[in-house]
């Protein structure tokens, strides 16, 4: 094949990947836990936790591993981890089935963090077009949230048949990421045009973010991003306190979807705000959620919040990327810089999810939801205004 056109097919294949790579089975997952497997909500979080130790742990090292032994490795070997995941659900229909389920899945998410943006990046500059990572990337998480309406609205369905059959089925389709990757074609670095600021390799990148002080910004970055991540992932338990159906749990996931679309066509208009404003932003929509469904118990407005809030989860670590590679000062670390700041996302999500499951199992979903939001927003706004300005000195 042709090196250009390989490269090109490349931008249908990040595409068609970020389809393949959500979990399908995702409407269901703490149902399942809670339910059939017979777990609290507070060992719940605890698994969250674990998790998110575990990939914090792994993340800049998988990062540095994928710009050494090459991003398209690095890509197929998450993708095999992602693969296996689901069958811990079926396997072993406990806690510490739930955790195998939980540990495979991130981890394979880890390799794919920050190197799937560095081998689009690098795709785009081999092809004379690297001003459009933000249009490509947009438009891969819309065909992505476009594929994934259908598979998560269909295959929460096979729920009521048999609480094993979505796991099973999210086998089969996660299987599909590691074929994908196996057809990617590597960039050559053959046009990079970047100017290198560092020549020293990991531990040269690592000062350089501490002399730019940016190690209070990924800490921040980190914490929203952990809010942003974990406020959903009980929100099938507020569905249930409120009344919303179990049917209606998959076409929420779709609504998001929808919403996750109409957004990513607004993108270009994102991108035109200072950095520190997106931030800004980011943390308040995060906090106002939070807070509005420990307050909201009707049906229609709480479904709306969290299709608000999904929609724009689609597009919120996009806006990230962009900005953060633009201040990269690296061009052969590209997916160790992004892990860094997955990093202190990850270390964030190990205690967010501990006390928003605190709070929920202690006070009851609404009020714990509402407790925590209030937790979060006084933080956000202290950290910002104390990180801003050291930054700006």
């Amino acid at each position: 094949m042709n090196y250009k056109k390989g490269l090109e097919r490349n931008l249908w294949l990040y595409a068609l990947i970020r389809i393949f790579r959500k979990r399908a089975y995702i409407a269901v997952i703490i149902i399942y836990a809670v339910t059939y497997a017979n777990i609290t909500v507070e060992q719940f979080g605890v698994i969250a936790a674990i998790s998110a130790f575990f990939v914090m742990v792994l993340e800049i090292p998988s990062g540095y591993i994928s710009d050494k032994i090459g991003h398209k490795k690095a890509i197929t070997l998450g993708s095999f981890f992602m693969m296996i995941a689901p069958l811990g659900f079926v396997i072993a229909p406990n806690f510490y089935g739930v955790l195998f389920a939980s540990l495979a899945y991130f981890g394979g998410e880890a390799f794919h963090s920050g190197t799937m943006q560095a081998f689009l990046h690098e795709t785009l500059i081999e092809l004379g077009r690297d001003g459009e990572f933000g249009k490509m990337t947009a438009r891969a998480q819309r065909w992505g949230i476009f594929g994934n309406i259908f598979l998560v609205g269909l295959v929460t369905l096979t729920y009521s048949i048999d609480p094993r059959l979505p796991f099973l089925i999210g086998f089969l389709l996660q299987s599909m990421i590691l074929i994908i990757s196996l057809l990617f074609v590597t960039p050559r670095k053959e046009h990079q045009k970047i100017t290198e600021r560092i020549h020293d390799g990991f531990f040269a990148l690592l000062k350089t973010v501490r002399h730019r002080n940016e190690i209070f910004l990924f800490f921040f970055l980190g914490f929203i991003a952990a809010v942003h991540n974990k406020i959903p992932e009980y929100k099938e338990l507020y569905f249930q306190d409120i009344g919303v159906p179990m049917w209606f749990f998959g076409l929420v996931y779709s609504l998001m979807g929808v919403v996750g679309i109409i957004f990513t066509y607004q993108i270009h208009k994102f991108e035109k705000y200072k950095a520190k404003t997106f931030y800004m932003v980011d943390f308040l929509i995060a906090c106002s959620a939070s807070i509005m469904v420990g307050i909201v118990s009707n049906v229609f407005v709480g479904v709306g919040i969290f299709v608000l809030l999904g929609g724009y989860y689609r597009i919120r670590r996009i806006l990230t990327d962009v900005y953060l590679l633009k201040t990269c000062p690296t061009s052969n670390l590209k997916a160790t810089y992004l892990s860094v700041y997955a990093f202190f996302a990850s270390l964030n999500a190990i205690w967010v999810p501990l006390v928003l499951g605190y709070f929920i199992g202690r006070f009851g979903v609404q009020q714990g939801y509402l407790a925590f939001g209030f937790g979060a927003l006084i933080i956000s706004i202290i950290s910002y205004l104390l990180i801003f300005r050291k930054i700006n000195k």
